[in-house]
């Protein structure tokens, strides 16, 4: 399953880091946010054929320790399904680019991101078959300059249509 840039630069700093660490300490932590109000293409099924590349919008809110400059991470919407979101879940995606976010407060920033679905033989990134149609859960993903990650799931769903 795919996994975007927003996760690979993420998870590139923590295996890079996890070289020159002892195995016993964990992965760095990430900023200290939440995630909120996440809805993806406007609440719609999104629904993908099987040559052309589908791209939807996604909103959230990210709030934050006002001391925590809004510069010093990246956050991004992704779609899931398993148990647990992480590196390791089962099917993860996420968009291309990270989000783009504006203060609303000093604790409050209001975002938004694109997410690309490519159905499998439309290009060499394609990775979506038609027996991932279905119900996948909402999350999101901040990671700061460090490599840390903070994941946050359950935040919705949304239904795949192929």
């Amino acid at each position: 399953m795919r996994i975007r840039a927003l996760v690979l630069a993420a998870s590139g700093a923590v295996a890079l880091s996890a070289l020159a660490v002892p195995s016993a300490q964990a992965a760095t932590a990430g900023p200290a946010v939440t995630f909120s109000n996440l809805k993806v293409n406007s609440g719609k099924n999104i629904v993908v054929g099987t040559t052309t590349t589908v791209t939807v919008s996604a909103t959230y809110t990210v709030t934050k320790p006002a001391n925590l400059s809004a510069s010093s991470f990246q956050t991004g919407p992704v779609l899931y399904r398993g148990a647990t979101l992480g590196l390791n879940s089962d099917d993860l995606l996420g968009g291309d680019e990270p989000g783009t976010c504006t203060t609303s407060s000093s604790t409050v920033l209001k975002c938004t991101a694109k997410i690309q679905f490519r159905p499998k033989g439309s290009d060499e990134d394609g990775d979506l078959i038609s027996s991932e149609a279905g119900t996948w859960k909402l999350g999101a993903l901040a990671v700061d300059g460090d490599g840390g990650m903070t994941w946050q799931g359950g935040l919705g769903s949304t239904h795949l249509q192929r």
